[in-house]
Protein backbone atom coordinates (compact mmCIF):
# COMPACT_ATOMS: atom_id res chain seq x y z
CA UNK A 1 0.00 0.00 0.00
CA UNK A 2 2.17 2.42 -1.09
CA UNK A 3 1.60 5.95 -2.89
CA UNK A 4 1.76 5.59 -6.53
CA UNK A 5 4.50 7.26 -8.79
CA UNK A 6 2.31 9.86 -10.34
CA UNK A 7 1.11 10.98 -6.40
CA UNK A 8 4.52 11.37 -5.78
CA UNK A 9 5.78 12.99 -8.71
CA UNK A 10 2.83 15.66 -7.64
CA UNK A 11 4.01 16.25 -4.24
CA UNK A 12 7.66 17.00 -5.92
CA UNK A 13 6.37 19.38 -8.10
CA UNK A 14 4.15 21.13 -5.78
CA UNK A 15 6.81 21.58 -3.15
CA UNK A 16 8.90 22.46 -5.83
CA UNK A 17 6.65 25.09 -6.50
CA UNK A 18 5.81 26.08 -2.80
CA UNK A 19 9.71 26.62 -2.59
CA UNK A 20 9.67 29.61 -5.94
CA UNK A 21 6.64 31.86 -3.47
CA UNK A 22 3.62 32.48 -4.33
CA UNK A 23 3.70 35.08 -7.60
CA UNK A 24 6.61 32.97 -9.38
CA UNK A 25 5.61 30.61 -12.35
CA UNK A 26 8.23 28.08 -13.40
CA UNK A 27 8.02 26.64 -17.28
CA UNK A 28 7.25 22.96 -17.55
CA UNK A 29 10.42 22.07 -19.24
CA UNK A 30 12.48 23.62 -16.50
CA UNK A 31 10.27 21.76 -13.49
CA UNK A 32 10.84 18.45 -15.39
CA UNK A 33 14.18 19.09 -15.42
CA UNK A 34 14.51 19.94 -12.08
CA UNK A 35 12.97 17.17 -10.80
CA UNK A 36 13.83 14.60 -13.25
CA UNK A 37 10.58 13.40 -14.67
CA UNK A 38 9.35 12.80 -17.83
CA UNK A 39 7.96 16.18 -19.60
CA UNK A 40 5.13 14.34 -21.05
CA UNK A 41 4.45 12.25 -18.23
CA UNK A 42 4.77 15.75 -15.45
CA UNK A 43 2.02 17.48 -18.08
CA UNK A 44 -0.55 15.06 -17.15
CA UNK A 45 -0.32 15.79 -13.51
CA UNK A 46 0.05 19.38 -14.07
CA UNK A 47 -2.94 19.79 -16.07
CA UNK A 48 -4.51 17.14 -13.04
CA UNK A 49 -3.52 19.69 -10.55
CA UNK A 50 -4.43 22.58 -12.25
CA UNK A 51 -8.11 21.58 -12.55
CA UNK A 52 -8.65 20.35 -9.15
CA UNK A 53 -7.61 24.53 -8.23
CA UNK A 54 -4.58 23.56 -6.59
CA UNK A 55 -1.73 24.75 -9.39
CA UNK A 56 -2.86 27.68 -11.70
CA UNK A 57 -1.22 27.52 -15.55
CA UNK A 58 -0.75 30.19 -17.46
CA UNK A 59 0.66 30.11 -21.21
CA UNK A 60 2.69 31.99 -23.30
CA UNK A 61 6.25 34.02 -22.74
CA UNK A 62 7.05 34.11 -19.47
CA UNK A 63 4.08 30.90 -18.00
CA UNK A 64 4.24 27.96 -16.25
CA UNK A 65 2.72 27.07 -13.03
CA UNK A 66 2.44 28.34 -9.55
CA UNK A 67 0.49 27.60 -6.59
CA UNK A 68 -3.28 28.75 -6.59
CA UNK A 69 -2.54 29.75 -2.71
CA UNK A 70 0.06 30.17 -0.09
CA UNK A 71 1.96 27.11 0.50
CA UNK A 72 0.66 26.65 4.13
CA UNK A 73 -2.90 26.33 3.05
CA UNK A 74 -2.43 23.02 1.18
CA UNK A 75 -1.16 19.81 2.42
CA UNK A 76 0.59 16.82 1.04
CA UNK A 77 -3.02 14.95 1.22
CA UNK A 78 -4.71 17.90 -0.46
CA UNK A 79 -2.43 16.59 -3.45
CA UNK A 80 -2.69 12.79 -2.88
CA UNK A 81 -6.46 13.05 -2.68
CA UNK A 82 -6.30 14.32 -6.34
CA UNK A 83 -4.08 11.45 -7.32
CA UNK A 84 -4.72 8.56 -5.13
CA UNK A 85 -8.44 9.13 -3.64
CA UNK A 86 -9.43 10.22 -0.21
CA UNK A 87 -6.89 10.77 2.51
CA UNK A 88 -7.04 12.65 5.90
CA UNK A 89 -4.80 16.06 5.95
CA UNK A 90 -1.29 15.40 7.35
CA UNK A 91 1.40 17.77 6.33
CA UNK A 92 1.59 21.48 5.23
CA UNK A 93 3.51 22.09 2.07
CA UNK A 94 5.12 25.31 3.62
CA UNK A 95 8.85 24.31 4.22
CA UNK A 96 9.25 26.75 7.09
CA UNK A 97 5.62 25.86 8.81
CA UNK A 98 6.22 25.47 12.46
CA UNK A 99 2.93 23.50 12.72
CA UNK A 100 0.02 22.93 10.36
CA UNK A 101 -2.17 26.16 9.62
CA UNK A 102 -4.92 23.39 9.55
CA UNK A 103 -3.67 21.49 12.91
CA UNK A 104 -7.65 21.40 14.20
CA UNK A 105 -9.33 20.22 11.55
CA UNK A 106 -7.03 17.03 10.94
CA UNK A 107 -7.90 13.51 12.27
CA UNK A 108 -4.71 12.30 12.19
CA UNK A 109 -4.05 13.88 15.70
CA UNK A 110 -6.65 11.66 17.81
CA UNK A 111 -9.10 8.94 17.03
CA UNK A 112 -11.00 10.90 19.92
CA UNK A 113 -10.85 14.31 18.19
CA UNK A 114 -11.94 13.07 14.58
CA UNK A 115 -14.99 11.48 16.57
CA UNK A 116 -15.96 14.53 18.23
CA UNK A 117 -16.15 16.41 14.58
CA UNK A 118 -17.47 13.68 12.45
CA UNK A 119 -18.70 10.63 14.43
CA UNK A 120 -16.58 8.10 12.93
CA UNK A 121 -13.25 7.06 12.23
CA UNK A 122 -11.49 6.16 9.37
CA UNK A 123 -14.41 5.96 7.62
CA UNK A 124 -16.45 3.50 10.09
CA UNK A 125 -19.35 5.36 11.79
CA UNK A 126 -19.00 4.75 15.70
CA UNK A 127 -22.25 5.51 18.08
CA UNK A 128 -23.60 8.57 18.91
CA UNK A 129 -22.62 10.27 22.61
CA UNK A 130 -19.48 8.13 23.32
CA UNK A 131 -17.18 9.60 26.20
CA UNK A 132 -13.21 10.02 25.87
CA UNK A 133 -11.71 6.43 26.51
CA UNK A 134 -14.95 4.74 26.45
CA UNK A 135 -14.95 1.04 25.13
CA UNK A 136 -16.37 0.21 21.49
CA UNK A 137 -19.02 -2.15 21.33
CA UNK A 138 -16.36 -4.21 19.03
CA UNK A 139 -12.93 -3.57 18.04
CA UNK A 140 -11.99 -1.80 15.39
CA UNK A 141 -9.64 -1.78 12.40
CA UNK A 142 -7.90 0.98 11.35
CA UNK A 143 -5.85 0.83 8.19
CA UNK A 144 -3.06 2.92 7.83
CA UNK A 145 -0.32 3.71 4.81
CA UNK A 146 3.40 4.98 5.29
CA UNK A 147 3.88 8.75 4.41
CA UNK A 148 7.11 9.88 2.79
CA UNK A 149 7.30 11.66 6.15
CA UNK A 150 5.91 12.09 9.61
CA UNK A 151 3.06 10.57 10.77
CA UNK A 152 1.18 7.25 8.76
CA UNK A 153 -1.87 8.40 6.76
CA UNK A 154 -5.06 7.02 7.99
CA UNK A 155 -7.03 5.45 4.96
CA UNK A 156 -10.65 3.47 5.03
CA UNK A 157 -11.07 -0.01 4.66
CA UNK A 158 -12.38 0.58 1.10
CA UNK A 159 -9.10 2.10 -0.19
CA UNK A 160 -6.97 -0.77 1.16
CA UNK A 161 -9.60 -3.08 -0.63
CA UNK A 162 -8.79 -1.04 -3.54
CA UNK A 163 -5.25 -1.63 -3.55
CA UNK A 164 -5.05 -4.98 -2.31
CA UNK A 165 -7.98 -6.77 -3.50
CA UNK A 166 -10.83 -7.39 -1.50
CA UNK A 167 -9.89 -10.69 -0.62
CA UNK A 168 -6.32 -9.58 0.54
CA UNK A 169 -7.78 -6.65 2.53
CA UNK A 170 -10.47 -8.86 4.25
CA UNK A 171 -7.78 -11.19 5.20
CA UNK A 172 -5.69 -8.54 6.98
CA UNK A 173 -8.70 -7.14 8.68
CA UNK A 174 -9.68 -10.82 10.07
CA UNK A 175 -5.64 -11.86 11.13
CA UNK A 176 -5.33 -8.32 12.84
CA UNK A 177 -8.91 -8.42 15.23
CA UNK A 178 -8.18 -11.82 15.88
CA UNK A 179 -4.65 -11.19 17.42
CA UNK A 180 -6.11 -8.26 18.84
CA UNK A 181 -8.99 -9.88 21.19
CA UNK A 182 -6.84 -12.67 22.18
CA UNK A 183 -3.93 -10.87 23.36
CA UNK A 184 -6.91 -8.30 24.37
CA UNK A 185 -8.10 -10.94 27.06
CA UNK A 186 -4.81 -12.44 27.95
CA UNK A 187 -3.45 -8.28 28.73
CA UNK A 188 -6.86 -7.56 30.69
CA UNK A 189 -6.42 -10.38 33.25
CA UNK A 190 -3.28 -9.55 33.67
CA UNK A 191 -4.43 -5.87 34.87
CA UNK A 192 -3.62 -3.74 31.33
CA UNK A 193 -6.19 -2.90 28.94
CA UNK A 194 -4.76 -2.54 25.54
CA UNK A 195 -6.63 0.47 23.78
CA UNK A 196 -5.48 0.02 20.52
CA UNK A 197 -2.16 -1.59 18.49
CA UNK A 198 -0.75 -1.62 15.16
CA UNK A 199 0.62 -4.25 13.27
CA UNK A 200 2.38 -4.37 10.07
CA UNK A 201 1.27 -7.11 7.56
CA UNK A 202 3.32 -7.89 4.13
CA UNK A 203 3.99 -11.50 2.08
CA UNK A 204 6.50 -13.52 2.41
CA UNK A 205 8.04 -15.21 -1.04
CA UNK A 206 5.63 -17.89 -1.03
CA UNK A 207 2.72 -15.18 -0.86
CA UNK A 208 1.77 -16.08 2.31
CA UNK A 209 0.36 -13.35 4.92
CA UNK A 210 3.17 -12.49 7.61
CA UNK A 211 2.88 -9.91 10.64
CA UNK A 212 6.39 -8.36 10.53
CA UNK A 213 7.91 -5.58 12.88
CA UNK A 214 7.32 -5.29 17.04
CA UNK A 215 3.68 -6.68 18.01
CA UNK A 216 2.26 -5.63 21.44
CA UNK A 217 5.00 -3.77 22.86
CA UNK A 218 4.27 -0.13 24.57
CA UNK A 219 5.80 1.35 21.53
CA UNK A 220 3.47 -0.21 19.06
CA UNK A 221 0.74 -0.09 21.49
CA UNK A 222 -1.32 1.73 24.01
CA UNK A 223 -1.34 -0.13 27.25
CA UNK A 224 -4.09 1.57 30.12
CA UNK A 225 -4.17 0.44 33.89
CA UNK A 226 -7.05 -1.59 34.49
CA UNK A 227 -7.17 -0.64 37.56
CA UNK A 228 -6.95 3.23 37.67
CA UNK A 229 -9.40 2.83 33.80
CA UNK A 230 -12.40 5.60 34.01
CA UNK A 231 -14.66 6.63 31.35
CA UNK A 232 -14.40 10.47 30.43
CA UNK A 233 -10.81 10.89 31.17
CA UNK A 234 -7.29 10.09 29.31
CA UNK A 235 -6.31 7.03 30.93
CA UNK A 236 -3.15 6.53 33.39
CA UNK A 237 -0.90 5.09 30.70
CA UNK A 238 2.07 2.14 31.11
CA UNK A 239 3.39 3.06 27.20
CA UNK A 240 5.74 5.86 26.05
CA UNK A 241 3.20 8.19 26.26
CA UNK A 242 4.39 9.47 29.57
CA UNK A 243 7.64 10.45 27.95
CA UNK A 244 5.89 12.14 24.87
CA UNK A 245 4.17 14.28 27.34
CA UNK A 246 7.30 15.48 29.42
CA UNK A 247 9.03 16.00 25.94
CA UNK A 248 5.83 18.12 24.93
CA UNK A 249 6.00 20.13 28.25
CA UNK A 250 9.39 21.10 27.92
CA UNK A 251 9.37 22.85 24.57
CA UNK A 252 10.47 19.96 22.03
CA UNK A 253 8.91 21.37 18.84
CA UNK A 254 9.94 18.69 16.43
CA UNK A 255 12.90 19.84 14.62
CA UNK A 256 14.86 21.67 17.15
CA UNK A 257 17.17 18.84 19.39
CA UNK A 258 15.56 16.61 22.19
CA UNK A 259 16.60 18.79 25.41
CA UNK A 260 18.96 16.03 27.64
CA UNK A 261 16.52 13.87 29.75
CA UNK A 262 16.60 14.30 33.31
CA UNK A 263 17.48 10.89 35.32
CA UNK A 264 14.27 10.79 36.62
CA UNK A 265 12.19 11.04 33.32
CA UNK A 266 14.41 8.20 32.17
CA UNK A 267 13.95 5.95 35.44
CA UNK A 268 9.98 6.55 35.98
CA UNK A 269 9.82 5.63 31.88
CA UNK A 270 11.84 2.41 32.65
CA UNK A 271 9.66 1.91 35.58
CA UNK A 272 6.48 1.88 33.30
CA UNK A 273 8.09 -0.66 30.85
CA UNK A 274 9.53 -3.32 33.57
CA UNK A 275 5.96 -2.85 35.43
CA UNK A 276 4.43 -4.28 31.64
CA UNK A 277 7.02 -6.67 31.71
CA UNK A 278 5.95 -7.65 35.25
CA UNK A 279 2.41 -8.19 34.38
CA UNK A 280 2.42 -9.60 31.01
CA UNK A 281 5.42 -11.84 31.05
CA UNK A 282 4.26 -15.10 32.57
CA UNK A 283 7.28 -16.57 34.85
CA UNK A 284 8.00 -20.51 34.56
Amino acid sequence: MMVSTKGRYALRAMVRLASLGPESYIPLRDLADQEDISEKYLEVIMKTLVKAGLVVGLRGKGGGYRLSRPAGEITAADVLRIMEGSLAPVICLSPDASRCLRQEECPVLSMWKEYQKTGGFCGTKLPEGMKQAEKLPEPLLTPSIKAEEGHDVNVSFEYMAEKLGEEMAQKVCDTALSLYKRCYDYAFERGIIIADTKFEFGLDENGELVVGDEVLTPDSSRFWSREAYKVGVSPESFDKQYLRDWLTENGLDGKTPPPELPEEVVQRTREKYLECRERLVTKG
